[in-house]
C-alpha cells in the first residue's frame, strides 16, 4: 500500500538473533498538518453509496486508488473490513451472524429512551421510558452513520505526501 512507502524500517529477527531483516514499522503513526485539520474547507462531506469502496472513492476524487489511505486515515478507519458501510444484504448477513437471526435482532431491545425537555436520554428498562430502539435498528443506524465521510481536498494531497516524506526520512 502506498501509505507505507515512507514509513521507517526496523530490524527484526525470525530466529532470535542470527538472521535479521528489515521490516516496515507498522506501528508508526503520522500526525497530519494542524493547519489542514483546522481548515474547514480542506474537507468536504460525501455519502458512501452501496458498492463504493475506499479505493473506488480515492480513484474518483484523487484520480488514483493509491490514495485509499487518505480516505481511510482521515475518517479514522482502522479496520475497513468491519468499519466500512455495508450494503443491505451484507448488513443483514452480519446482523444475522451476530444475533442469530434478523428476527432476534428485531426483537432485542438495545436502548430505552426518555424524553425530557425535548432531549432524548438513554434510561434503564426499569425506569419509565417513551421509546425503544432494537438491536436491528441500532445496527442500521450505525451503518448509515458510517456512510457520511469526509474527503480531503485534492489540492492538499501533494502537500500531505511531502510532509510524510519529510517526517519519515
Amino acid at each position: 500500500m502506498e501509505y507505507f512507502k515512507y514509513f521507517p524500517k526496523t530490524f527484526y529477527s525470525k530466529d532470535g538473533f542470527e538472521s535479521t531483516d528489515f521490516a516496515t514499522n507498522l506501528v508508526t503513526r503520522f500526525k497530519y498538518l494542524d493547519e489542514v485539520l483546522k481548515t474547514a474547507d480542506a474537507f468536504y462531506p460525501i455519502i458512501v453509496n452501496d458498492g463504493e469502496r475506499p479505493d473506488t472513492i480515492a480513484e474518483k476524487y484523487y484520480g488514483d486508488a493509491k490514495y485509499t489511505w487518505v480516505i481511510l486515515t482521515f475518517n479514522n478507519y482502522i479496520d475497513p473490513l468491519f468499519e466500512w458501510p455495508l450494503n443491505d444484504e451484507e448488513l443483514n448477513q452480519r446482523i444475522a451472524r451476530e444475533f442469530g437471526s434478523i428476527a432476534n435482532a428485531k426483537n432485542e431491545i438495545r436502548y430505552y429512551y426518555k424524553t425530557l425537555n425535548g432531549k432524548q436520554y438513554v434510561v434503564d428498562e426499569a425506569q419509565a421510558y417513551d421509546s425503544t430502539i432494537t438491536a436491528y435498528e441500532h445496527e442500521v443506524e450505525l451503518n448509515e452513520a458510517r456512510r457520511n465521510i469526509k474527503v480531503l481536498d485534492k489540492a492538499l494531497i501533494t502537500k500531505l505526501e511531502a510532509q510524510m516524506q519529510d517526517l519519515f526520512n
